[in-house]
């Protein structure tokens, strides 16, 4: 076996520990919650979580990683020789759901302008006519909506990681309008 120095002395004494980290990420760097890991290879073995700190010998692992939400990652990491520190991180992809929204009137007439946002954060518009498609966190959550001229609605929807989610809104005509001179109540002005 090869020794730290990079000469073979074949005295069957194993290369030095290197001290190992492992970071578990998403696509942006951020730790992943709930994150199981497993290390295996010849040089040592280990089990953790979004960061992981042992001593493995030189050598190639393959690390198994796995969280809800995330698609399951089995990856090589190579820890090298002659260093006493090594750092790695390891990326999961999230698992997304797409939701479809229908945002409509009353009548069944799409709401071509309205606003829509889950769990109180920000606030995002349709796409046009009546509808919004597009990627979300997985889970449970409470979905806000908006137009002008309608009163607000609100709905609990379960997004699964992976599927695709369908939802349909109806707003209702507000009967209050509020302007800086008059408040005006189903047509009366006060």
């Amino acid at each position: 076996p090869e020794d730290v120095d990079g000469f073979q002395d074949l005295d069957g004494c194993p290369d030095p520990l290197v001290a190992t980290t492992l970071r578990v990420v998403d696509g942006v760097g951020r730790p992943v919650p709930g994150v199981q890991v497993r290390v295996l290879g010849e040089g040592g073995t280990g089990a953790g979580g979004a960061t992981l700190s042992l001593g493995l010998h030189p050598g190639d692992y393959q690390v198994f990683a796995t969280a809800d939400s995330y698609v399951t990652t089995d990856q090589t990491v190579t820890v090298p020789s002659g260093v006493p520190t090594f750092s790695e991180r390891v990326v999961m992809d999230r698992v997304w759901t797409t939701l479809i929204l229908y945002v409509m009137d009353d009548k069944g007439a799409p709401i071509d302008e309205f606003w829509w946002n889950l769990d109180n954060g920000s606030n995002s518009p349709g796409d046009g006519m009546g509808l919004y498609a597009g990627k979300m966190d997985p889970g449970s959550h409470m979905l806000y909506i908006f137009a002008k001229d309608h009163a607000p609605a609100k709905a609990r929807i379960l997004l699964e990681p992976g599927k695709f989610a369908e939802t349909s809104i109806t707003l209702f005509p507000t009967l209050i309008e509020v302007t800086r001179d008059k408040i005006e109540i189903a047509d009366k002005v006060y």
